[in-house]
This record gives C-alpha cells, sequence and structure tokens, in this order.
C-alpha cells in the first residue's frame, strides 16, 4: 500500500540515535521529552517516536500512561 511504501522509504534522522540513548537511559518516551531535550520540533519529535515504535524500541501510547520503554542503557566502559 502507499502507507507502507512510505513508511518504508522515510527518511533515517541523524538525531535518531541520540534520541535513542536518552530513551535508554532515562526511560522517558514521550514526543514532548523528545521535544524538550533535543530542542526539536513537534513534528520531528513524532516521527522519532513513530520510528522507535516501529523498530520495537518503546510500545504504543497508550492514552495518558507513559509508553513501555524495550532497550535498555549501554552501560558505560
Amino acid at each position: 500500500t502507499d502507507k507502507e511504501k512510505s513508511e518504508e522509504t522515510e527518511e533515517y534522522d541523524e538525531r535518531y540515535d541520540e534520541a535513542l540513548a536518552l530513551v535508554a537511559k532515562d526511560r522517558q518516551a514521550s514526543i514532548s521529552y523528545i521535544q524538550r531535550r533535543l530542542r526539536i520540533g513537534y513534528n520531528r519529535a513524532a516521527s522519532i517516536i513513530e520510528m522507535m515504535e516501529r523498530d520495537g524500541v518503546v510500545g504504543p501510547s497508550d492514552g495518558v500512561r507513559p509508553r513501555e520503554i524495550y532497550v535498555h542503557p549501554i552501560p558505560a566502559e
């Protein structure tokens, strides 16, 4: 379908890895949290959160409850 094609061709965001590290470390994943921490706009933060959900990093949105976080922080060496 067209939606599947658009998801497959969605550009990788260069801030994704930074957002992923924040989510893993702080155990929080919301659009507003990513916006504040990375100082980016709503649409970009929403896109990053959607990518994380698709990649199995975070659970789906469940109304007012926080998303589940499926990744763990990488220990410092």
